[in-house]
Formats: structure tokens, sequence, C-alpha cells
């Protein structure tokens, strides 16, 4: 069943093991289509009812919660970030993603300046974290401004936000 597939695609991705975790959202992406157009099936391969909830458990929260590494805290309108990309990922995007009554995009690419992050609120007030592993070799800019960091987390306010992290040779 794609919620015993999904269970464990989170559970890798809870102890770090984010390409283990990616081929089992695979396995449940494979069931895309086979039973009703536009849906995944509830028990692998190709049967059962077409449209249950659990199904995109197995997508959603591994995606959202270690690949993008979103963590909300709605109530105390703190979100942090600390993704954990698959091997031979490089830049991953979500738009518009419900936080309370917020709406956050956040966006990692990699460019010959280095790392990108860009974070988007369309709320005022939050408190965004980004959590990086630190590198002695690297050098850190939040909102184009150089920075000093004493730990791996990068403090932001405000609507919009980017982090630039180049590495020096």
């Amino acid at each position: 069943m794609t919620i015993s597939t999904g269970v464990q695609a989170v559970a890798e991705g809870k102890y770090g093991r984010t390409d283990e975790a990616i081929w089992y959202m695979d396995r449940i992406a494979q069931t895309f289509n086979r039973v009703s157009p536009g849906s995944m099936s509830e028990m692998m391969p190709d049967y059962g009812c077409f449209t249950i909830a659990w199904t995109s458990y197995g997508i959603v929260l591994p995606l959202i919660e270690h690949v993008f590494g979103i963590r909300p805290d709605a109530g105390n309108k703190t979100i942090v970030f600390e993704p954990h990309l698959p091997a031979g990922w490089e830049n991953i995007s979500i738009e518009d993603l419900p936080v309370g009554a917020n709406l956050i995009s956040f966006s990692r690419a990699r460019s010959e300046k280095g790392v990108i992050y860009d974070i988007e609120s369309r709320e005022n007030g939050w408190k965004l974290i980004l959590r990086d592993k630190l590198s002695p070799n690297a050098r850190y800019f939040l909102n184009g401004r150089p920075i000093d960091l004493s730990s791996s987390e990068i403090h932001m306010e405000g609507k919009k936000n980017r982090v630039l992290i180049t590495s020096e040779h």
C-alpha cells in the first residue's frame, strides 16, 4: 500500500537518508495515472480506491519537511528552512506554500557565484531561519551584505530575503 511505502519515505527523510526517501517517493509516483487519470493508486501497483488522502502523504511530507526542509511554527510566526537535497539535485523551488495565514516561497539554486537561497513571506512579522552547514572557506551574504556566522543559522525578517553562499578558493 502507498501508506506503508509513504511511512518508509518519511522515516528515511527523518533519519537524513534523502536518496532513500526519494526512492520510495518514486515508487509511489510510478502508480500515477495507472487506475484513474491524475491520481496515484491506493495499493501498489494498480488497485484500490483512486482518491485516498494518505496516498500523497509519502510524497508531500518528505518533500516539504525533508528535501525542502521547511519546518513551520505558525503560532510563533517562525519558519526554519534546512534543505537536504538528494544526489544530483542543485536547484529546488516552491511557491505560495500556506503557513498559517501566510504564504511563503523558497528556492535554492547553484550559480557561478555560489548557492543562492531566496525566501519570501507574503506577511511581515515572521522570523525566517536558514540552517546550513558551516564551511570555513565560505563567505555569506544576506541581501547583498556580508555577514559573519557564529552558528549554522541565518536569521532573517521582512518579506524578501536572499542569501548567497560563495566558496573561496
